[in-house]
């Protein structure tokens, strides 16, 4: 394989050198959008309809000692709906989730790929499978979850074993959970540790964006947090500090987020040239 300069070159120049940001960003947002907008319309179902979920009991009662007042132990008939309504909001959350990680990695598989056909389309490619993917997604999960009961050492290292799973889906659609784990398996035997270094790789620019984030707190502190009210000059520094450091964390999600993709087209490569060189 490259070196991870040289995939951190590639992905540079795929980021800079086309409108395939803008692309990525733009996916992002509206499958971002579309999640967000489900998760908030279920909680006002529920809100509505006087359910609750654990999650929201829990912080029911935080609220209410802090108020000095104790909330009564949830009875039977309570903690299952209570349950019910916890599962099936996490099955919902689950669900999109997995939809997000396909639509993001058909995007950037096309990003890597230069190709313009069908790029806005093939992000929702997810809502024609919802099951498959919320399958794939808690499949990941349980075994990484596994793994990680062990020790964090081979948690870790399923992470990784497991880092390319949406990408084999993204490009081979009608392949089941199992087969994309253990093709992401196949594909990262003996690259999890060049992976992990690769991730490193980018620890400059997550070092700026720390310090874009330390330099945000710095002025909204400034502007917000003495005694004087904050004038429209603060206001302006301040909210300045804040576009630029989310459009850092933009720029270096999405430039991380080509690098993987990157990644796994490398390491396919290699490995479909092996198998054609063993034949």
């Amino acid at each position: 394989m490259k070196t991870c300069k040289e995939m951190r070159n590639d992905a540079w120049n795929i980021l800079t050198g086309s409108k395939w940001g803008w692309k990525l960003l733009l996916n992002g947002i509206v499958l971002y959008g579309v999640m967000i907008a489900v998760l908030v319309a279920l909680d006002c179902v529920f809100e509505a309809a006087g359910m609750q979920t654990w999650e929201s009991f829990r912080e029911a009662q935080r609220e209410a000692r802090r108020s000095g007042v104790d909330l009564a132990v949830a009875s039977g008939c309570e903690a299952v709906r209570m349950t019910f309504a916890s599962v099936f909001c996490n099955f919902i959350a689950y669900l999109f989730q997995g939809i997000l990680a396909f639509g993001l990695a058909t995007t950037l598989l096309k990003c890597v790929k230069n190709e313009n056909r069908g790029w806005f389309a093939g992000a929702f490619g997810g809502f024609a499978r919802p099951l498959e993917m919320f399958w794939l997604t808690l499949l990941m999960m349980i075994k990484v979850i596994l793994w990680a009961l062990l020790l964090v050492i081979p948690g870790i290292i399923a992470c990784l074993r497991y880092a390319l799973a949406w990408y084999v889906k993204a490009e081979n659609p009608g392949m089941g959970a199992n087969a994309c784990i253990k093709r992401s398996s196949e594909l990262m035997a003996g690259r999890k540790f060049k992976l992990l270094l690769f991730g490193l790789s980018y620890i400059g620019w997550y070092l700026i964006l720390f310090a874009a984030f330390l330099v945000m707190s710095i002025f909204i502190e400034a502007a917000h947090g003495g005694d004087a009210e904050p004038n429209l000059v603060s206001n302006l520094v301040a909210g300045s500090a804040v576009v630029v450091t989310v459009a850092i964390a933009v720029f270096v999600c999405i430039y991380a987020a080509i690098g993987q993709a990157v990644f796994y087209r490398d390491a396919k490569a290699e490995v479909d040239a092996d198998c054609g060189g063993a034949e």
